[in-house]
């Protein structure tokens, strides 16, 4: 079942209403009828069968050691699925993914000479 996109768009508004400062860049992609939240160019929320996922990062595991875990689509991991709803938790997940973030997703390429 894809994931519809009044759901990702209502995703999209509660991660912008969940920031505590600043306002971080969000952008999606739609892949197989699932959408991927990217947060500042980072992959961040994924969305299938309009549940709302997030790898289970160390950083996040105290914040969300109650959260669900499930398996988002097959052959994935386990991920943490988040209560979009609430905007506390939510503002958090934000917070810390701005600061891991570019450390797990760096750009760092090196061109390679022939």
């Amino acid at each position: 079942m894809a994931s519809s996109a009044n759901f990702k768009d209502f995703v999209m508004e509660q991660i912008a209403q969940s920031v505590l400062k600043g306002s971080p860049q969000l952008h999606f992609r739609k892949m197989f009828g699932e959408y991927f939240i990217y947060l500042n160019g980072q992959p961040a929320f994924l969305i299938c069968n309009d549940r709302v996922y997030v790898k289970q990062y160390e950083e996040l595991q105290t914040l969300l050691r109650d959260n669900e875990r499930s398996i988002p689509f097959v052959g994935a991991k386990e991920w943490f699925v988040l209560d979009i709803e609430n905007l506390e938790i939510l503002g958090k997940v934000v917070e810390i993914f701005e600061e891991i973030l570019p450390h797990y997703y760096s750009q760092k390429t090196k061109s390679k000479g022939i």
